[in-house]
């Protein structure tokens, strides 16, 4: 149990150590190990849920998201302020989902509203027409 309770906190530190010097992916194995000793640990949570949104992986971020936000009440063993700070981060990480959705949408819109391929070339002709023009020669 001692070693549970130095090793949890040195994990998180080097995990943050790591998100300050933008190495997302190295500080994210450090939060699963600390999530897989305490999956209630609010403040890796949140961490975890930040490098994912830093790493543009919106779909694993919106599970953890989802995940936390249904078990929220079950953190009671994390300190206050860690449970503040996991709230506001799954806050501010739903909007940052529903705003990369929405522009995802706008590019999808954006590419199905050009009507044709072949709509800007005016020498383009139907298949009726070369046959037309092969009779005529």
């Amino acid at each position: 149990m001692a070693q549970l309770s130095m090793k949890l906190p040195c994990l998180n530190n080097m995990a943050q150590c790591l998100i300050r010097q933008k190495q997302y992916s190295r500080a994210i194995e450090m939060l699963d190990q600390v999530l897989q000793l305490d999956e209630k640990n609010a403040k890796a949570t949140a961490r975890k849920l930040n490098c994912l949104l830093e790493l543009g992986h919106h779909d694993q971020a919106e599970k953890v998201l989802s995940y936390t936000a249904n078990t929220i009440d079950s953190f009671n063993t994390s300190p206050t302020q860690d449970i503040q700070l996991l709230r506001q981060t799954l806050q501010s990480a739903r909007k940052q989902i529903v705003d990369k959705r929405l522009e995802d949408k706008k590019f999808m819109q954006n590419v199905f509203k050009k009507s044709s391929l072949y709509e800007d070339k005016e020498d383009v002709k139907t298949p009726e027409e070369l046959a037309k023009e092969d009779a005529e020669r």
